[in-house]
Parts: C-alpha cells; structure tokens; sequence
C-alpha cells in the first residue's frame, strides 16, 4: 500500500511500481502536476491492481495520469467524472469517500449493470450513466438515493424506469430515451420530464397507500403499472379514468396482482360489467 503522503512529492516526475503487489494508488498521486508517468506492470502478467482498472492501464500512461487526476479532483470537490474510460464495471476504487461524493459521471463507458453498492453514495445529487450498456435500474438501490436531483441514462438499452425513482421528492431532471420504454407507457414517456415524474410519483404513491390513482393522465392503454401492481399497502384499487381499449382491460383481468379496479372512460364509453383483476 502506498501512503497518501506521496501527493506532497511536487516535484516527482517519475514513478515506478512494476514488480510490486500494490493493490490500488492513491488518488492524491494526481495532485503532483510535475508527474509524467507512473509505469505499472500489464493486466494479465501477475498484476494485483484494481485501481486504477486494467482498462485504464490498457490505454497507456496518459489514461493513467488522467484517471488519477480526475480521482484527485473528487477528493477536493466531492465530484467524480470518470466519463471516456472505457469501463466496464463501476470504479467504486476510486470513491474515497462513498457518502461525501454529490456528482458522479460515468457517461461514454461500457458499464452493463448497477452494482448494490450505488446505493452506499447516500450523498449524490448528480448521476450520469448515459451513453453505456445498462438495460436496468433496480429498484432497491434508486430508492436509497434520496437526495439525488438529476440522472441521466439515456444511450442505455433501458426499457423499464422503477417506480421507486418517485419516491425522490428532489430528483428534477431525468434524461432517458422515451422511444425504448415500456414503462411508464409511451403516452406518458413522449411528454415533458415532469409529466413523467409526475406519473411516476402518483404510481409510487399508489403502492404505498394501496390506493392507484391515475386520473387524468391520459392514457391509451392499460399500463404495465397497473397489471404487474404490486400493492405496499392493505387495499388495492385504482382509478383510470382515461379511453383504455377492451382488448387490454381483458389482458389485465388476468393478472393477479390487483383487485376490482375501477375503470371509467368517459371521453368514449363507459365500460360496464368490469371484470376483476
């Protein structure tokens, strides 16, 4: 392990670490401007490094000088951008301090999947994920990021945004491709963000009270909220008064997951005799 006190070598040039089984570097290496390179052993020849990662080692020295600068600035400014690294899993490494950090972009990599430990960054207002390979948010970290204000995730294969996401009363600013969502439905997707957010909170609201209200929203089809409705509390009704087709009303009558919804259409027929779901 090598102390942190390194980073008060100002005038340091050159580091050597080849043939060592040090572990991770440490950030404030990228406090010392006059460092010009730090020569590491190659990924794959024995290496123990984790941090930086092989893919940033990969690159060359540059990467390397860059990610340890980059690491340096978070530890001053409680912001890391670690955005066209080319990484493949979350740099949780570089997170000296998980809880301070209130920005973190990691736009522009090739990340496929969200590790439990996002949700140990308690402390982040800001999270850019776009431009990866994500094709899913659980639900159980996003609902822990209760002071999160903006995220992005647009240029990710994401089909379905977790309705814990209204449960953040900061969170303003979603940024999203509306064309590959499922859920919520296209009707509310192509809208504004804060027509979105809006769903999204009354959806929320209706699991935590058992109560599904999503009156005027103008909906065109029985949403997957509704027929995959999880209930938290002891009742489960809901309340759509938007033009549904039957075709979808009949499909959702077979899942089990909610109880005599309500259904009313005024705008083209009401629909009697509805069935239980």
């Amino acid at each position: 392990r090598l102390p942190n006190w390194l980073g008060e070598l100002q005038i340091l040039r050159r580091i050597s670490l080849r043939g060592t089984p040090i572990m991770r570097l440490p950030a404030t290496l990228g406090a010392i401007e006059a460092l010009q390179e730090v020569a590491l052993d190659e990924p794959g020849s024995g290496s123990s490094l984790v941090s930086p990662p092989a893919v940033v080692v990969q690159a060359g020295n540059s990467a390397i000088l860059a990610y340890l600068r980059r690491s340096y600035s978070a530890v001053l400014h409680r912001q890391l951008d670690l955005s066209g690294f080319s990484l493949t899993i979350f740099p949780f490494a570089a997170i000296s301090a998980p809880s301070t950090l209130t920005s973190l972009s990691l736009s522009n990599n090739n990340i496929s999947s969200i590790p439990d430990d996002l949700k140990t960054l308690t402390g982040l207002k800001h999270l850019d994920l776009a431009a990866n390979n994500i094709s899913a948010l659980p639900a159980s970290i996003f609902g822990r990021l209760s002071v999160l204000r903006s995220l992005s995730v647009k240029g990710n294969p994401i089909t379905f945004l977790p309705l814990t996401l209204g449960g953040l009363e900061h969170l303003e600013y979603l940024d999203f491709d509306p064309g590959l969502l499922t859920s919520p439905p296209r009707d509310i997707s192509i809208k504004s963000v804060q027509a979105l957010l809006h769903y999204i909170r009354r959806a929320y609201a209706g699991r935590a009270s058992g109560h599904l209200d999503l009156s005027q929203s103008e909906l065109s089809e029985i949403p997957e909220e509704v027929t995959h409705w999880s209930p938290l509390g002891p009742s489960s009704r809901g309340v759509l008064s938007n033009p549904v087709v039957e075709a979808a009303l009949q499909a959702a009558a077979d899942a089990p997951a909610m109880e005599d919804p309500l259904v009313h259409s005024p705008d083209i027929r009401r629909i009697r005799d509805t069935p239980a779901l």
